[in-house]
Formats: C-alpha cells, structure tokens, sequence
C-alpha cells in the first residue's frame, strides 16, 4: 500500500500535476501559467483563466455540483479523444486500446497522489464515487446505524442504505420551506449532531 493521503497531500498532488500541465503540453495550448505568488489577488491569471471557457453570456452559473464546465483546452482534447473512439469503436475497444489507456492514466494519477494504482479508481462524477465508497463500507457491524444529515443528496445515499441493510437515521439540519435553505452556523451544526 502506498503512502498514507490526507487533504494535504492530495492537494499538493493535483497541485504539482496541475503545474506540470501547465509547464508542459498544457501551457503550449493557451493555458495562462501559474503566478508564482499571491494567485488570488492576480486579476491577469484569473482573466486569461476566465477566457479559457466559452459559456452563454446570458447568465452567470454558480453551481457547480450538477453540471461543470469544461474549459476550451480540454474539451477540444475530450472530443478528439471521441472522435477518435468513434473513429475506431470496437477495434480500440476490444483490442487493447481502451485498457491501455485507462491503465496509463490510473498508473500517472496514483503516481502524483503518491498512491498504488489499485487505490485509484475512475469514476463519471462525485455522486457515482461516494456511492461506490457507501455501498463499499464493510467496518459496520450489526446494531450499527447509518448517520446523515438532510441536505446530504439522496443519489448518494440511497445506494448504500440498501447495499448496507443497516437503520438509517436522518438528522434535520434545514428548514424546508420555499426559500432557500438557510445558512447554519458551524457550531448550531455540531450541537444537532451531538
């Protein structure tokens, strides 16, 4: 097994594979470099970065938990690659194609976090993750009960409840009312988990 993760290091991972992207192939496509200090407050960066995403003027998307957004760069790369699997289909498919690549990149992404490859593992967003990682809990033991809170999306959850077979207790966190959901104090959120 590799080295142990936290949040820290698997920051400075993406951090370090961010860079490397933008110090090789990455920056050679229109990608702004990294200011070396104080990115926040660099209006230049995050212009150039700004311009990196073609999206309707319209309106201004501040969610983006449903549906994100690709910048230029790699939807162009995302859709040569679809292009190509289109291009080929069954033949890169089945014929090894499909595999290496998929190998390839779990074996650089393990890699920059540090970690064995069968501890990387691909999937189509955050819900699919965190129902794979519910539905794959095996330290709960019988008498155990599963604990969230209500405004925990119920894609995430539902899976691992049936998967689970364990009671399922809901704590109320929110209001339901038409507005939206109120803001709850850090310490007004302990104390109903408490």
């Amino acid at each position: 097994m590799g080295p142990s993760i936290n949040r820290r290091t698997l920051l400075a991972a993406a951090g370090a594979t961010v860079a490397a992207g933008h110090a090789g192939v990455g920056h050679a496509r229109g990608l702004p470099a990294l200011p070396s200090e104080n990115a926040a407050a660099d209006t230049a960066y995050w212009d150039a970065v700004r311009r990196l995403y073609r999206v309707n003027p319209d309106m201004v998307n501040l969610e983006n938990g449903y549906w994100g957004i690709m910048p230029e760069p790699v939807l162009q790369d995302y859709l040569g690659h679809t292009e190509m699997v289109n291009y080929n289909n069954t033949v890169w498919a089945r014929g090894g194609g499909a595999g290496e690549a998929f190998g390839a990149a779990r074996a650089a992404l393990a890699e920059a976090l540090g970690a064995d490859v069968d501890e990387v593992v691909f999937t189509r967003g955050a819900t699919e993750a965190l129902q794979k990682l519910i539905g794959g809990y095996n330290r709960l033991r019988p008498g155990d009960a599963v604990l969230y809170a209500d405004p925990d999306p119920a894609p995430v959850l539902q899976p691992g409840h049936r998967r689970l077979h364990r009671a399922v207790v809901q704590i109320g966190v929110q209001h339901r009312t038409a507005r939206p959901e109120p803001v709850v104090a850090a310490d007004q959120l302990l104390q109903r988990f408490g």
